[in-house]
């Protein structure tokens, strides 16, 4: 709905009360002579803490009431961009109600507060206060609204989570959140259009207590994610400073918070880098980097053992003329008598040294076979 003329006139005339001096909002200072004593009595030095306060407390001309009760004025964000006293002197001034008159001439009203989520909030003195404002419309710069009862959720600690799609999610992470010792009090989508039942994937979930819980605090910032099995939830909590590092739905946040169903606390390293994950244990490297003589082979391991057998001779047995194989014998080294050639390898290294010596003795013999016949041809 459109503004009328009449709303537009009368908030230009409110629109003076923003930058007109006005009387209705002092300093209650001391007299001349009770600032002359505190002076003395400073300047000396002679009292201690606990007796120039009550000096100070004697001198003071007004002392603020308590107030153990409160309720509110629903503006939303009508008044979000304006001063506290202003809206204090709009709400003296013109508040348009005769029951907010007289709890005001009665000194009902203790505290006017400035709420950053939207809304002004009036502390009064007692429950028979609360009762006579609640459900009266007053004007606060050019506009009415209605006075309320201030909602349960207003001094609560929320964390709003992104990338909840699901109700089955939500309830998940409610449950991880409770395993891991941060108990939420209530869960809610936070933007939620009631006619078409649209919502969008940000839940909140708010905390029994008006601070973030020590255990959603990593390396002093609430934490900015939520990770739980294979997703990143990228949260953000009430008036909290945001930590340094932006956190992502594909990366695990240096400040990130892990959550499992058994609820093991997990916060990660300094670096942000996960903990390194247990490997099996490899075969032990070479001893050394040597590459090993054609003369050593491997000889039978019978009990585990990385012994070494050598050829007497210096290289391998070759085919005879009548095709068979002429091996040679072997000496085996044993641990009593370690050998000066022998070098502990491998399963792998020795069978690759072992292919090699037979592919050289293929060559040798291949060599021996053309010297014969290029001598049989010249003959």
């Amino acid at each position: 709905m459109a503004p009328s003329m009449a709303d537009h006139l009368l908030a230009q005339e409110y629109s003076r009360v923003r930058s007109a001096a006005s009387a209705v909002l002092t300093e209650p200072l001391v007299s001349d002579e009770g600032a002359m004593e505190l002076e003395e009595a400073y300047e000396r030095n002679n009292t201690s803490p606990m007796e120039y306060l009550s000096l100070i407390t004697a001198q003071r001309p007004f002392t603020p009431s308590s107030a153990r009760h409160a309720v509110i004025i629903e503006t939303g964000s009508y008044c979000s961009s304006t001063p506290l006293p202003v809206i204090f002197k709009s709400f003296l001034m013109d508040h348009g109600n005769g029951a907010v008159k007289e709890v005001l001439e009665e000194y009902g009203v203790a505290l006017v507060e400035k709420i950053p989520s939207g809304g002004v909030l009036l502390h009064v003195r007692s429950l028979d206060e609360v009762q006579r404002l609640v459900g009266q419309e007053v004007m606060v710069l050019g506009r009415k609204f209605k006075i309320k009862r201030p909602s349960v959720f207003l001094n609560k600690f929320y964390l709003d989570v992104s990338g909840v799609h699901t109700t089955d999610e939500a309830n998940e992470l409610f449950l991880a959140l409770c395993a891991f010792g941060a108990r939420p009090f209530f869960m809610t989508p936070r933007d939620v259009n009631l006619e078409a039942h649209v919502v969008t994937p940000t839940w909140r979930f708010y905390f029994g207590c008006e601070v973030a819980p020590p255990c959603l605090q990593v390396h002093g910032f609430v934490t900015n994610q939520l990770a739980f099995g294979s997703h990143y939830y990228v949260a953000h909590g009430k008036q909290s400073t945001p930590p340094p590092a932006r956190a992502t739905t594909f990366r695990q946040s240096r400040y990130a918070v892990v959550l499992s169903a058994g609820g093991n606390q997990h916060i990660p390293d300094r670096d942000g880098q996960p903990p390194a994950r247990a490997t099996s244990p490899r075969a032990a490297p070479r001893a050394s980097n040597a590459k090993p003589k054609r003369t050593q082979v491997p000889s039978a391991e019978t009990d585990g053992s990385t012994t070494v057998a050598l050829y007497t001779r210096a290289r391998h047995g070759s085919m005879d003329d009548n095709g068979e194989v002429d091996d040679p014998p072997l000496v085996g080294s044993t641990s009593q008598n370690p050998p000066t050639l022998a070098v502990e390898l491998s399963a792998e290294a020795q069978e690759d040294m072992v292919m090699e010596s037979l592919t050289d003795s293929d060559h040798e013999d291949q060599d021996v076979d053309m010297t014969r016949i290029s001598a049989r041809s010249t003959e």
